[in-house]
C-alpha cells in the first residue's frame, strides 16, 4: 500500500509539474495522493496513470501495465464512494478521426480492466479525447509518448 501511494504521489508531481508548461494540464488540481481515500482531494482531481501502455495503434493492453493496473483497480475497488471518468488520449501520428475511436477504444479497454477486477461498472465512465489535449509537443517526437496516457478523473 506504501509503494502504491508513494507511486501515486509521484505520478501526482509529474502531473502538477506539467501544468506549468501545458494548456491541458490547466485543469489538473493538486491532489495529495499519498492519503487514501482520495475523497479528501479537491475535486474533479485528475490522475494521470503514467505507465499504461497500448500495442501500437491498438487498445490491446500492454501486459508490462497489469501491475500499475492491478494496483489502480485494488485502491479504486476499495473506495467503491469514489465515481471516476476513464479519459484516453493519443499522440497526432494518424488521422484525427482514427485518434479520436483509438482513444476512446483504450479507455473502454482500461474501464473493462477493473469491471474484470471486482469495480462495478456504474462507477465508470468513459470518454476519449483523441489528440486534442496534447502535454508536449510533438515536433521531433522525443516526448510524444506523453500524450499517449489513461486518465482518472474523479467525479
Amino acid at each position: 500500500m506504501k509503494k502504491f501511494a508513494a507511486m501515486l504521489l509521484v505520478v501526482c508531481f509529474v502531473v502538477v509539474g506539467l501544468a506549468a508548461t501545458t494548456h491541458a494540464r490547466k485543469r489538473v488540481k493538486k491532489c495529495d495522493f499519498h492519503q487514501w481515500p482520495i475523497r479528501h482531494c479537491k475535486k474533479p482531481a485528475t490522475l494521470v496513470l503514467d505507465g499504461i501502455n497500448f500495442r501500437t495503434g491498438s487498445a490491446q493492453i500492454d501486459p508490462r501495465s497489469y501491475n500499475l493496473l492491478d494496483k489502480s483497480a485494488w485502491e479504486l475497488r476499495d473506495h467503491p464512494e469514489l465515481n471516476f471518468t476513464i479519459v484516453g488520449h493519443t499522440d497526432s501520428v494518424g488521422g484525427k478521426a482514427s485518434n479520436q475511436v483509438l482513444s476512446e477504444k483504450r479507455a473502454k479497454a482500461v474501464k473493462k480492466y477493473f469491471i474484470d477486477y471486482g469495480i462495478n461498472p456504474y462507477r465508470i465512465k468513459t470518454m476519449g479525447m483523441g489528440e486534442t489535449q496534447p502535454i508536449a509537443a510533438e515536433g521531433d517526437g522525443t516526448k510524444r509518448y506523453e500524450n499517449r496516457r489513461i486518465e482518472i478523473v474523479f467525479d
